[in-house]
């Protein structure tokens, strides 16, 4: 089945817009041009304009979604909640807005309201992209509540329908250090790494299982290609293990 990209459904819910009488041609306007500021990652000026669009048509879902996500990028996440809330009752069966919501939910804290959102989620949606977003935000709500083995579990399953995700075998791998199986975090930071050599995270978590597992030697070259991607967490490591 063709699948219908956000552009162009943003294009044609704008065109559904002008079709729908007095203000129809500035509500199409103000939800193109808010569409166009967020990918743009002008998030100031998109609140203003999906605002804007709200007052002229509060049942929009879309907008409420669009407003949330830039709320969420912004940091304001109380907005973000009461914006995603709004979608998600306009539209009871946006998958897409609760991710979004629960992830939000995580960030403030509310990760027993986010992992029971989620597992619900993945209950509709066992398998594909609604599905392996909700296993990452899943996991990292278990990290967020120092779970790690829960958190294991579900990067095992993310890793088995994403094995060339190589985020999905990195936070796998965190897991695994957690617990204290070194050779398997090394392993799936190795795994993350073939998949994704700019991954800087994964360098760096490498060098700390080598250096935990006695391994120090091997730790500095993974040191130093962390640092020369941008990582500034590893200047210390460096200085005590590499000269």
């Amino acid at each position: 089945m063709k699948r219908t990209t956000p552009l162009l459904l943003a294009v044609v819910l704008s065109l559904n817009l002008a079709a729908q009488g007095p203000n129809a041609d500035e509500a199409a306007l103000l939800y193109s041009q808010g569409v166009r500021q967020l990918k743009g990652e002008d998030h100031a000026n998109a609140i203003n304009s999906f605002g804007e669009l709200l007052a002229l048509r509060p049942e929009h879902a879309k907008a409420w979604y669009y407003l949330g996500l830039c709320r969420q990028a912004t940091g304001d996440l109380n907005g973000a909640v009461h914006d995603l809330e709004r979608c998600i009752a306009l539209q009871p069966g946006d998958a897409n807005a609760q991710l979004r919501l629960y992830d939000v939910y995580a960030s403030q804290g509310r990760s027993t309201e986010a992992i029971d959102g989620l597992m619900k989620l993945l209950m509709r949606y066992p398998e594909g992209a609604i599905a392996q977003h909700a296993m990452f935000s899943l996991g990292n709500a278990h990290v967020l509540q120092n779970d790690h083995a829960s958190a294991l579990a579900v990067y095992e399953r993310l890793v088995g329908q994403a094995p060339e995700d190589a985020r999905a075998w990195f936070d796998r791998g965190v897991a695994k250090s957690h617990l204290n199986d070194l050779d398997g975090a090394i392993a799936d930071m190795s795994k993350a790494l073939e998949l994704d050599p700019s991954l800087a995270d994964a360098y760096a978590t490498r060098a700390l299982a080598l250096i935990h597992a006695e391994r120090k030697s091997e730790a500095c070259p993974d040191l130093h290609k962390a640092n020369e991607l941008g990582d500034p967490s590893v200047a210390e490591l460096i200085a005590i293990y590499c000269e």
